[in-house]
């Protein structure tokens, strides 16, 4: 974000990220800079409150109770991701052969 904040200096970087990971904000490497250089966007999530000690810009949207996590579980254990992803992430997912590997 460095890099592109410093190239792009006139350009707005907007993070999102699921209301269940705002709670865990404080435990991210060098987070206070990273709040300097973007806006965080938090996608509520049902069972998840809306605070936080960081800005964050709050959207409500199309709920899906999945999470990022499920949907990497169910390619590495070949189960169809078909209609939780859009068809054109699912197909480079697919082709990329992502999430096939355990992660560290």
């Amino acid at each position: 974000m460095k890099l592109l904040t410093a190239m792009h200096p006139d350009t707005d970087y907007y993070f999102i990220i699921g209301g269940d990971m705002v709670e865990y904000l404080p435990k991210w490497k060098d987070i206070d800079a990273l709040v300097q250089l973007v806006q965080f966007v938090g996608v509520a999530r049902p069972g998840y409150g809306r605070e936080s000690v960081y800005p964050i810009i709050w959207v409500d949207a199309p709920l899906i109770d999945i999470s990022s996590t499920e949907i990497r579980k169910m390619v590495k254990t070949g189960r169809s991701i078909r209609y939780l992803v859009k068809e054109d992430v699912k197909d480079y997912i697919l082709e990329e052969g992502l999430y096939l590997e355990d992660e560290d």
